[in-house]
């Protein structure tokens, strides 16, 4: 893996119910041309979350999806010191936020994403996006269907070790995202499981 993986001070005492929850977003993209990004950009975007400074709709559409509530700076850290977050593709897909990966990073994605479940070991995976949930990989079992979720996106993924480890699908948190029906879905979600 190129980017560090945030792994939150508090994340092995878990989230929900003791379950440690991994958070995956798809991809990081360059603001200027020819941009390096460097291997603590993941940790340093999740870092920015603690002051405010870069706190964006997205980032409050994650924590609102999980929590119930849009978190105050407290709560914000709080949140983000219980989770881990990655990104599934582990180069930069190329200048400016509508970028798609290539079908070489998806690729490349499957095989650092076990790679990231077996280091850190979450027993709930939430998965930011529907186009990232159609390129993980097809090992495992379906899911339990969810009433609120009309779309099946829930997988069971088996680590080396015999362990479960559960994903769950979301729209991505960008824009039209609904915090409050993304939290209802998270819910019925963490009692299934």
């Amino acid at each position: 893996m190129y980017f560090q993986p945030w792994v939150g001070s508090n994340y092995e005492d878990g989230f929900v119910d003791g379950k440690k929850v991994l958070i995956l977003g798809e991809s990081h993209y360059e603001w200027q041309e020819n941009q390096i990004l460097e291997p603590t950009l993941t940790c340093d975007c999740i870092k920015g979350q603690f002051s405010g400074g870069t706190t964006k709709q997205f980032w409050t559409n994650i924590a609102l999806s999980l929590l119930g509530y849009i978190p105050n700076k407290d709560q914000r850290e709080e949140f983000w010191n219980s989770v881990a977050f990655s990104n599934y593709i582990q180069s930069s897909v190329g200048r400016g936020a509508r970028t798609r990966p290539t079908k070489e990073q998806w690729l490349k994605g499957k095989e650092t994403f076990f790679e990231l479940l077996e280091a850190r070991q979450p027993q709930i995976v939430v998965v930011l996006g529907y186009e990232l949930w159609g390129n993980l990989p097809e090992s495992g079992v379906r899911g339990k269907d969810l009433t609120l979720q009309p779309r099946n996106r829930h997988w069971a993924y088996q680590l080396t070790n015999g362990a479960n480890v559960y994903a769950l699908g979301f729209k991505h948190p960008s824009a039209g995202f609904s915090g409050a029906k993304h939290h209802a879905i998270f819910n019925e979600f963490c009692t299934q499981i």
